[in-house]
């Protein structure tokens, strides 16, 4: 969300079903997305992207976010919102 230009659309969703024992977050914005070749890159710690340069940054957001759904037995995956970039979190139900 940090690199989704002013003015740009944010999505969230939440579902978690009866029958499943997890729950899924999706959050997608119309911004520049990531290109499938850098999206794993995107998940590591200091992982910046390439002509980023112009964006201040550390590469330390997604690369926390994977970190801590990880450590809550979660999944992320980064896919394509056509355009911009959707984040799918996915965590176990306590």
């Amino acid at each position: 969300m940090r690199h989704t230009p002013a003015g740009s659309e944010i999505r969230l969703s939440l579902t978690a079903g009866a029958s499943s024992d997890r729950a899924t977050l999706i959050v997608a914005d119309n911004g520049p997305g990531i290109a499938p070749a850098d999206r794993q890159r995107a998940l590591d710690r200091f992982g910046r992207l390439s002509g980023e340069g112009e964006i201040k940054g550390h590469g330390f957001g997604l690369p926390l976010v994977a970190s801590i759904v990880r450590l809550h037995g979660g999944s992320i995956e980064l896919g394509d919102a056509q355009p911009g970039l959707k984040v799918i979190v996915s965590l176990p139900i306590a």
